[in-house]
């Protein structure tokens, strides 16, 4: 039996893996600009899903404790 290739998984030019401290930076960049997270993703090159997904992984709320965007807190 021939053996499977095992060449690295093929990325789309400019990705990278972000940490969760770049992330805060962003966001934080995001809620004093205003803007909507769509309309301010795409200004900076960025996808508004990636800002979505961080946003609700770090658990992100705004000034009055509610969470952003819609996101339902757990129970």
């Amino acid at each position: 039996m021939g053996m499977r290739s095992r060449k690295p998984a093929v990325r789309r030019s400019g990705w990278r893996q972000w940490k969760a401290g770049e992330a805060r930076v962003v966001l934080d960049a995001w809620r004093d600009s205003g803007l909507p997270l769509a309309t301010f993703a795409r200004r900076r090159g960025l996808t508004p899903e990636r800002l979505r997904w961080w946003v609700q992984r770090l658990g992100e709320r705004d000034q009055t404790g509610e969470a952003p965007l819609g996101l339902v807190p757990p129970s």
